[in-house]
């Protein structure tokens, strides 16, 4: 995050006010409001504005557009990355949103896909990723890893006889 507070392309001073309230208008809507992070996105400078809408759209068109979408890139490069846990900004806590918007779009993309073996692997797979990721040592990656399995099984309830 410091890196991009001090790169020439994304200066805080280069937007107006206005400019910058839009973009935390726009982040807020795009993540549906959630009532935990409204308060750190109103706070958010430009760079931050910046980094957060091009995580949701980088990873947003990742899933909806790749041959096999993954969970894979949201959780292990960013929710795992140590920089971002230890925000103090609580961008954590936005990417975390991020990838709860990213994560319904995923399970969308899954239940259009035809039913075939393909897809039920790659949903066991992904069961199984987020097993592991239930395991893990920050408390933070257990939680989402917990809810994205919740709903991963609510929306596939066959994944829970899957011998894999």
């Amino acid at each position: 995050m410091r890196e991009l507070q001090y790169t020439s392309a994304v200066r805080n001073e280069s937007v107006s006010v206005n400019e910058l309230q839009e973009l935390r208008t726009q982040i807020l809507d795009l993540l549906k409001h959630p009532a935990d992070v409204t308060a750190y996105v109103n706070k958010l400078s430009f760079a931050q504005c910046t980094f957060l809408l091009s995580v949701y759209w980088v990873e947003t068109l990742r899933v909806q557009h790749s041959g096999e979408p993954s969970l894979v890139p949201i959780i292990s490069d960013y929710l795992c990355d140590s920089a971002l846990q230890k925000d103090k900004a609580g961008m954590w806590n936005c990417v975390s949103s991020v990838s709860e918007r990213v994560f319904e779009k995923f399970l969308d993309v899954m239940k259009d896909r035809p039913k075939d073996e393909v897809r039920e692997a790659d949903l066991e797979q992904h069961a199984q990723f987020l097993l592991v990721n239930f395991n893990h040592q920050h408390k933070q990656i257990r939680r989402v890893s917990d809810k994205f399995l919740a709903s991963l099984v609510d929306r596939f309830p066959h994944l829970l006889w899957s011998r894999r």
